[in-house]
This record gives structure tokens, C-alpha cells and sequence, in this order.
């Protein structure tokens, strides 16, 4: 396997644990004073924030059981909070429990459709399930959604690789140095293709 960008690199500590994707999560809803006086919530948009706010800190310090808490009370609050079901779901492949992962996931895309992120995070989790059809529809829905979102591309490639389709694999790894020219990790994905 090519090394990952920091952003969506995979560790993988032994083949009976899942894998749980490194991936750079949306950034915390953190709201000063100011901003809040500008901005119309209700009380339960709010509380949702706060325990998001609250799961994401936790989730940052590795206190994953805290995190899943935390979120669990945003969507009691909010059940259409894409971003909380998207941190659940990464907390929860932490706590090494893909199955709730996936559900979250799915929830995430379900009530955002066009939420390009979690279509990667999924897809990245049906990879490392060895679904790679159904990791390859979801990297493909997040570029149709972001045709600019490298990583998909970067993945994309990788799991048409993984399939040996490697002349489609090296379009997809073009694309993603097209997009960043400067990240040397598509040179590596693109030479280790090439040479298959």
C-alpha cells in the first residue's frame, strides 16, 4: 500500500483490528460571544452545538467514549446533524466498532446528500472492509460532488489498482497531481501504479 497523505493516511496495527481511517474531519463550531449575537439559533440548535463543540474536544484528546457522549446529545438535539454523525461515526472506529461506523455514516449522507466528505469517509471504511466496489461508488460521488477534493481522487485510484485496473488508476492519480502539483505523495501512488 503507497503511503497516505497525513490527511487520509491508514494505519493498520494488525489484520484483526479494523482500520480506522486518519481523516481531517470538518473543524469545531466554536462560538465567541460576538458571533453568537449575530446569528439566530434556537435553543435546541444550540445545545446541539455545545455538545458537538464538546464531542470534537473530546475526540481530539483520544477520549473516544466521551466523544460518542458528547455527539450522541448534538443529534438527540439535532437528528439531521451531518458533521456529529460524521465525528460519531470516526469515534466509533476508534472504539473499533466499524458496523456503527458505517450506519453513522450513512445517516451523515442521508441527511446531507450532497456531503462529499462523508461519502469519502465511507468509502475509505468500505476500503479497508475490502469492499472496494462500494468504496469506489462512494469516492466517485464525493468527486461528483467536489470535483476538486483530491484525496477522493487519490483513493479512487488506489482502489482501481487494488482491482488491477491500473490504466484507470494512473487517470485518477493525474487528476489528484493536476489538482496539487506540490503533494509528493501522488508522485509515489502514481510511479508505484505505473510500474504494476
Amino acid at each position: 500500500l503507497p503511503v497516505l497523505e497525513e490527511s487520509v493516511q491508514m494505519e493498520v496495527d494488525s489484520p484483526a483490528e479494523p482500520v480506522t481511517p486518519n481523516l481531517q474531519l470538518p473543524e469545531s463550531l466554536d462560538l465567541d460571544a460576538e458571533s453568537v449575537e449575530d446569528m439566530e439559533y434556537s435553543a435546541a440548535e444550540m445545545t446541539a452545538i455545545e455538545h458537538y463543540n464538546q464531542g470534537v474536544r473530546e475526540y481530539n484528546r483520544d477520549n473516544y467514549a466521551l466523544a460518542v457522549a458528547s455527539l450522541n446529545e448534538a443529534i438527540t438535539s439535532d437528528g439531521e446533524y451531518a458533521e456529529a454523525y460524521l465525528f460519531r461515526a470516526a469515534a466509533k472506529l476508534a472504539l473499533a466498532d466499524p458496523t456503527a461506523a458505517m450506519a453513522d455514516y450513512s445517516t451523515a449522507i442521508y441527511v446531507r446528500p450532497d456531503y462529499a466528505l462523508a461519502y469519502f469517509s465511507r468509502g475509505a471504511l468500505f476500503y479497508e472492509m475490502g469492499e472496494v466496489a462500494s468504496a469506489m461508488d462512494d469516492f466517485g460521488q464525493a468527486i461528483a460532488l467536489d470535483p476538486t477534493y483530491v484525496e477522493a481522487y487519490d483513493f479512487l485510484g488506489l482502489a482501481k489498482a487494488t482491482v488491477g485496473a491500473h490504466e484507470e488508476a494512473l487517470v485518477d492519480f493525474e487528476s489528484a497531481i493536476s489538482i496539487d502539483p506540490e503533494n509528493e505523495r501522488h508522485s509515489s501512488s502514481y510511479a508505484n501504479t505505473k510500474a504494476q
